[in-house]
């Protein structure tokens, strides 16, 4: 289960030096807006999605270089209070600068999520609305266990969801990744 600690009203706000300090102890530790979310290491079908997104895209961008995936762990660093690590997210050659020595210190170009029952109301409120507030331009969704792909554009601060999409249907995503086109099925191997 994902536990939000929220301290009392006017106490601690957490920043990114206590995030830092946190053990490395296989849970996933993120703040969001000062509040500390803890969550258990993914279970092994999330993290087989995962592994097929990013070899799917990892084969795209050898032909076509146009950025960089990352998986976790690696920190997105919003704000001093806003430190997430996503499932998978993409940069664009553009925004290669927001790599630092702490993580990626800004908004990618993509963010990727595969829901769990533990994780499943996070990412579609809490994360969602802050991936809005900091501009990230593209939100997926991946439910393992209903096998569909959410895709969320941003527009005017607010994620507008394009058709959900189903088992094996054929994925492309032209304003991210021109000429890429991908079997759905193929996330679920």
């Amino acid at each position: 289960m994902q536990l939000a600690v929220r301290p009392p009203a006017g106490e601690i706000i957490l920043t990114y030096d206590d995030y830092a300090a946190l053990p490395s102890d296989g849970k996933r530790y993120e703040i969001i807006e000062g509040d500390l979310f803890v969550s258990p290491a993914p279970k092994p079908k999330h993290q087989e999605v995962i592994v097929n997104l990013c070899r799917i895209l990892g084969v795209y961008l050898q032909d076509y270089p146009i950025g960089k995936i990352y998986l976790p762990p690696i920190d997105v660093i919003f704000s001093h209070t806003n430190v997430v690590q996503p499932d998978l997210l993409f940069l664009s050659t553009k925004k290669l600068h927001l790599i630092s020595e702490r993580g990626i210190e800004g908004p990618p170009d993509l963010i990727v999520e595969a829901l769990s029952p533990t994780t499943e109301k996070t990412d579609r409120t809490i994360k969602s609305r802050l991936y809005a507030k900091f501009a990230v331009p593209h939100y997926w969704l991946i439910d393992p266990e209903t096998k569909q792909l959410e895709m969320f554009r941003l527009s005017n601060h607010r994620y507008r969801a394009l058709s959900p999409i189903k088992d094996t249907a054929h994925i492309a995503s032209e304003a991210l990744f021109p000429k890429l086109i991908f079997d759905l099925a193929d996330l679920w191997k």
